[in-house]
């Protein structure tokens, strides 16, 4: 039975053409590109990504993607559409829910930094008890600098 790998391996070799300038030409990694002709496919990420893969690959050799995406698709399974990265392992000091937990901690601290910075932004004073907001403002004829307060009622 032919194969996905051993199908590329040939289709690259009648072409002439080196693993590393289809890696250079893609930007693929060569080692992903060599697990791929290698048939360990499972080292690879899955799905939408090497189909894409294996289109780029046959592209630069100029040849029909056709016969070699049939072969993938011989080759891998239908539940590899919908894991993406099943076979690329996580990072292995990683926790699964780190990100999720990092972002919610970023939300936190930015909401956080908006309302003290809303708090201590506004110009309140405080006078006997109540809030009172103040303005400065200059005078274009004389250049005098005014500040201007609500009136507080006679008590």
């Amino acid at each position: 039975m032919e194969t996905i790998g051993n199908y590329l391996k040939q289709q690259r070799q009648k072409a002439g053409v080196s693993l590393e300038q289809i890696s250079s030409a893609t930007r693929i990694r060569s080692s992903l590109l060599q697990s791929i002709e290698d048939d360990r496919l499972d080292a690879c990420p899955q799905g939408v990504f090497l189909r894409g893969f294996v289109r780029s690959y046959m592209e630069q050799l100029r040849q029909p993607a056709e016969r070699a995406l049939e072969l993938l698709d011989t080759q891998t399974s239908p539940n590899s559409l919908a894991a993406p990265f099943a076979g690329v392992p996580m990072h292995e000091n990683e926790p699964a829910g780190h990100r999720f937990k990092v972002a919610h901690l970023l939300v936190l601290v930015f909401a956080l930094l908006a309302m003290l910075s809303a708090y201590f932004l506004t110009s309140s004073v405080r006078e006997n008890g109540r809030a009172m907001t103040s303005m400065e403002a200059t005078d274009a004829d004389s250049g005098t600098t005014r500040t201007f307060s609500p009136v507080n009622p006679e008590k």
